[in-house]
């Protein structure tokens, strides 16, 4: 006997039938769905895995990740911290404002090496480009960052 067995309710098979008609999802997304109605429905593990292409394993960690944590955190997966933001927002702020000031003395426009240089905070030169990239600062132009209406 399989020691993580699957009832749906009515409202999770109706909410399976919806992920699995309706609209583009990932495929994890849907083979996870598709395994939860199949093991409803008493098909087998080595059958489920030869209908879908995955492991009879990965079927086994689908199955107690529904026990375990329900429905939504079985099909969606749970929300990842990532990696912390290297600047704050604070400090993006700062750096924009650093190029849209005046150059230093004896230079003509701020460069990426000239704006590492001078921020207090330990950041690479393609940060900073994509930084100023995203907020629309162009180095090169003698209104930096300043648009007239």
């Amino acid at each position: 006997m399989k020691k993580h067995t699957i009832k749906l309710s009515k409202k999770e098979k109706k909410s399976l039938r919806g992920i699995l008609h309706t609209g583009s999802r990932p495929a994890s997304v849907r083979n996870r769905a598709q395994v939860l109605f199949f093991s409803d429905k008493g098909i087998i593990d080595e059958t489920i895995s030869d209908m879908l292409g995955i492991t009879v394993r990965a079927i086994c960690n689908i199955r107690r990740n529904y026990c375990e944590k329900g429905l939504d955190k079985c099909i969606f997966g749970e929300k990842r911290s990532g990696r912390p933001r290297e600047i704050s927002t604070t400090d993006e702020t700062e750096l924009v404002a650093l190029a849209c000031s005046a150059p230093p003395e004896g230079r003509a426009r701020w460069t990426l090496d000239l704006l590492k240089k001078n921020t207090e905070k330990k950041i690479g030169k393609s940060s900073i480009h994509l930084l100023l990239k995203k907020t629309g600062v162009n180095l090169g132009s003698k209104k930096c960052g300043v648009s007239e209406n």
